[in-house]
């Protein structure tokens, strides 16, 4: 198969997990969004050998190439409305950056546990 046909059935897969998280917050009720519970289902499948990286690799790795793109309007969108920020700015600036550190520690964590469970 070629590569663009594999990375569009890969970001089918992964929507197609991010839909059954979704499903299973609204039908469970859960105080969780469902794109985390559609994380944790992969995550378990990729930890139980269900479901082999290489059947996600290319597709996970297209989406985050554009990833930045995301952060943009959300950039342009402090810079026009600074006022936005002046009551609560620093407690906001705070928690996103314990948020993206946390985020990197347990990114790190992870890949370092799993990269040792498959011997690379």
């Amino acid at each position: 198969m070629r590569l663009g046909g594999k990375i569009v059935l890969q970001v089918a897969g992964l929507f197609v997990l991010y839909y059954i998280g979704s499903k299973l917050q609204e039908w469970s009720g859960l105080p969780v969004p469902g794109s985390i519970l559609g994380l944790l289902l992969l995550l378990t499948l990729l930890l139980t050998g269900v479901l082999p990286a290489g059947w996600v690799d290319h597709g996970a790795g297209f989406m985050l190439a554009y990833l930045p793109l995301f952060f943009v309007p959300v950039t342009v969108g402090i810079i026009e409305y600074p006022v936005l920020l002046s009551g609560t700015g620093i407690v906001m600036i705070i928690m996103t950056i314990t948020g993206t550190w946390l985020t990197m520690f347990v990114a790190g964590f992870t890949s370092e546990k799993l990269s040792k469970k498959g011997g690379a």
